[in-house]
């Protein structure tokens, strides 16, 4: 009996060490809302952990990889220089850096002038002072037509333009004007600031620039007259910058006597002509149709003569000049009625490349020859590189045409050609026998 207690208590004990604890279902909803809030959890947690990191190290990683940023690039923008009140931050601090500037970080390409509008007035007022002081030198001169009306009464029309008094040779007051203003005039009239007319005559011109010299006779100026002008002073325009303030003066907008102001905007660049060139030079000037006359500079000097007949065709509505430096020699030859010799060809300079190419070492290649012209008749063709006039050797159009003012009409000169028109390119010499240019 004892043994069957023994027993059970045995057996009670092995039945309670092999109980199982089982434990609480949990539902789906419930399972996935302890996911979530264990992932926020980590998530704050790493964070929180991240941010310290960064903290701690990011100054000793910034020392390491950013130890020289280099040189401040500027891009250069048209802004004011900076008053006191605006001094650039350069340190990155949110402060004004009114202590340090590094001025070797920023290049400065503007600069402000403190003006006010009384400065602005008195500009413009030196301005007209100074064209006042030019006008001296510039006249009215008128191209008298004569004719008839419907009813056969005499009819007179005039067109009026500037004259620049360029010498007076002790008989003749000289005047420098547009010759296609006159061309066809049966008779020239000057009018004086004061008022007075008086008759004028053709003395020369050149057709090809369209500037003529016309005169009037000393003895019809009255004395109080010769008060009231003075000649001009042409200056040079070689050195003509861009950006160079000037006045066009004369009659520029069609009115004599009045006013332009501007800047020279292209450098000087050739135009060839009739054995030789000039420089053309534009300004930010309107162009005028019906506008003739003058560019002045600051000083009071004429550096060029506003063309029409010389404008490039590809830019017709640009305000263009001659640089006076190449016109003033022939100014001077139409002054002194001096002989011009006309050879008759066009030529333009040519590049060093260009004339290994052709086999010379120097030369201008005539781009056109003039019918009837000495050249033509001789047998100079478009396309010939001249290389010689006599025993003169021909570097550029410029050459050419000193050394033609070296002869006079009828004189003959030899001329040495290598014609490109031919695969060979043979050396040629023509005799040419020079006219006076008309």
């Amino acid at each position: 009996m004892l043994a069957d207690q023994n027993k059970k208590e045995t057996e009670e004990k092995f039945s309670f060490i092999q109980e199982q604890i089982v434990p609480k279902k949990r539902t789906p909803i419930k399972k996935f809302l302890m996911s979530v809030a264990t992932t926020l959890i980590l998530a704050v947690l790493f964070g929180v952990t991240g941010s310290l990191v960064f903290c701690l190290s990011g100054s000793f990683f910034s020392d390491i990889f950013n130890k020289d940023n280099g040189k401040k690039i500027t891009f250069a923008t048209e802004t004011p220089t900076p008053t006191p009140t605006e001094v650039p931050d350069k340190s990155g601090d949110g402060k004004e850096d009114t202590d340090k500037k590094d001025k070797s970080d920023v290049t400065i390409i503007n600069s402000s002038i403190d003006a006010t509008l009384k400065d602005y007035t008195k500009m413009y007022s030196l301005l007209s002072d100074m064209a006042a002081s030019v006008n001296r030198s510039i006249l009215t001169v008128s191209g008298v037509i004569e004719g008839e009306d419907l009813f056969n009464n005499p009819l007179e029309s005039t067109e009026s333009t500037y004259g620049l008094v360029v010498a007076d040779n002790d008989e003749e007051l000289l005047i420098l004007t547009s010759r296609s203003r006159i061309a066809d005039a049966n008779s020239i009239r000057v009018t004086f600031a004061d008022g007075a007319v008086i008759e004028a005559a053709l003395y020369g011109y050149d057709k090809e620039l369209d500037i003529a010299i016309i005169s009037v006779l000393l003895k019809n100026i009255p004395d109080n007259t010769r008060n009231t002008y003075q000649t001009a002073e042409l200056g040079e325009s070689y050195t003509l910058p861009l950006g160079t303030p000037v006045l066009a003066l004369g009659s520029p907008n069609g009115y004599v006597y009045s006013m332009e102001t501007g800047i020279v905007t292209t450098r000087s660049y050739p135009r060839y002509i009739t054995d030789g060139r000039v420089d053309l030079f534009h300004t930010d000037m309107g162009y005028y149709t019906d506008g003739e006359g003058v560019i002045v500079n600051l000083s009071g000097e004429v550096v060029g003569i506003i063309t029409h007949s010389l404008k490039d065709v590809n830019n017709k509505n640009l305000n263009t000049a001659m640089g006076i430096s190449r016109i003033k020699p022939v100014i001077e030859k139409l002054v002194n009625r001096e002989e011009r010799i006309y050879l008759g060809v066009k030529a333009s300079d040519i590049t060093d490349d260009y004339a290994k190419r052709a086999g010379v070492d120097y030369g201008v290649y005539v781009t056109e020859v003039a019918a009837k012209s000495p050249a033509f008749d001789a047998g100079l063709l478009c396309g010939d590189i001249i290389t010689k006039i006599n025993d003169k050797d021909i570097t550029s159009v410029t050459n050419l045409n000193s050394a033609l003012d070296a002869y006079k009409a009828k004189d003959v000169i030899k001329v040495e050609v290598v014609r490109t028109s031919k695969e060979e390119r043979p050396k040629m010499t023509f005799m040419v026998e020079l006219v006076k240019k008309k």
